[in-house]
């Protein structure tokens, strides 16, 4: 009687709830894509704020390439919301099963992404440019990175274009049409994934160029690299995604065939961002503080990152204190003096004791001086 009574009582709430979204089952598998999605943008997200923080807080030192890096975290938070509409509404699902509308939600939220996916990382890779131009006024730099930039710039308007034209309009997102005036789709791709890897690399050999010619102890110069070179780790994700890339382009059931690509996208996009942000990370500056960053960081960040600046400041009060003596040639004051006077260090308190030595007017003296500051400071 009471097992009765208990059948036919009614069930809680929780039972007449829908499934959540992105469940994953043997015919939907756009939970995968959710999932790795969400996590990566927290990832991302606080990768960018905790820079930004660093660079607000004792105070408020945003540049540029700070603005760039939090660009680039608003557009991959756009592309992570407009991907999961996407995969809400049959990505992961064979496309015969979707009905017209879900198709069409499905492929205009994935053509979205594609485009918001392409800002992201263009805004992360140009932040790290920057990067470099801040820290540096010496002309060969500036021009160096200004190519670099023009180059990236050029790659990303030419592949939003491509993508957005992809297919005939004015549904430019329906991959399906039958008319022509549609692009080579794999060939598309295929550039878009090379495209990828090169600007990557260039981003990568950009700073490793620039430091390697400062004349610093190696260990201290392989460090520095290092924390550039991490970003290598989003060409690996991008060399790993071309299998899935290349089974998803020549697929006639490509919305069932993104889950990979688009997984890989998600991790991809979220190094992007990440890496761009670990050479701005406050335990990152103060280490390189007493070596060859000195200057040109103090005059930036402000008085709060000065504090261990000894060396290269001693060396500035000597020359200036050269000037009103009138010692030999031959005393160190004097040499030091002379050194900062051509690199135009004494006379211009933003020009970069590590840049110069690259600069065209001064080659020999810059490089000399940062020498003779480099093995003070291991001496000391």
């Amino acid at each position: 009687m009471v097992a009765a009574t208990s059948s036919t009582a009614p069930l809680p709430a929780i039972y007449s709830l829908s499934p959540p979204h992105g469940k994953i089952t043997a015919d939907n598998h756009g939970g995968y894509v959710v999932i790795c999605g969400w996590i990566m943008m927290c990832f991302f997200t606080i990768g960018v704020l905790t820079r930004l923080l660093t660079r607000t807080i004792p105070v408020v030192t945003i540049g540029l390439d700070d603005i760039m890096s939090g660009l680039s975290m608003v557009f991959g938070i756009a592309q992570t919301v407009v991907i999961y509409i996407s995969a809400v509404n049959g990505l992961g699902q064979h496309q015969s099963s979707l009905s017209p509308k879900s198709f069409r939600t499905y492929a205009t939220s994935y053509y979205a992404a594609n485009i918001l996916y392409f800002l992201a990382v263009y805004f992360a890779k140009i932040s790290l440019v920057m990067i470099i131009m801040r820290l540096s006024p010496a002309h060969f730099v500036q021009r160096l990175c200004v190519g670099v930039l023009l180059f990236i710039t050029a790659w990303i308007l030419a592949e939003i274009f491509a993508f957005a034209f992809q297919s005939p309009t004015p549904q430019a997102w329906n991959y399906t049409q039958t008319r022509r005036g549609g692009v080579n789709v794999p060939a598309l791709y295929y550039t878009a994934a090379a495209g990828d890897i090169v600007s990557d690399l260039l981003v990568i050999i950009l700073p490793a160029y620039v430091i390697w010619q400062v004349q610093i102890s190696m260990k201290r110069r392989l460090a520095i690299i290092s924390v550039f070179f991490v970003r290598i780790c989003v060409i690996i994700c991008s060399i790993i995604r071309i299998p899935a890339l290349i089974h998803y382009v020549t697929s006639t059931d490509r919305s069932w065939h993104a889950v990979g690509p688009q997984t890989w996208i998600q991790i991809i996009q979220c190094l992007s961002i990440l890496t761009a942000c670990t050479p701005c990370l406050k335990p990152f500056l103060e280490a390189l503080e007493s070596g060859f960053m000195d200057l040109s960081l103090g005059q930036i960040r402000g008085d709060t990152y000065r504090a261990h600046s000894g060396v290269l400041e001693t060396a500035h009060s000597s020359g200036h204190a050269g000037q009103k003596s009138s010692g030999t040639s031959s005393s160190t004051p004097t040499k030091r003096k002379s050194r900062l006077s051509s690199a135009g260090v004494a006379n211009n308190d933003d020009e970069s004791y590590l840049m110069d030595c690259l600069s065209s007017e001064h080659p020999h003296n810059g490089q000399a001086f940062l020498g003779t500051a480099s093995r003070d400071q291991e001496k000391g």
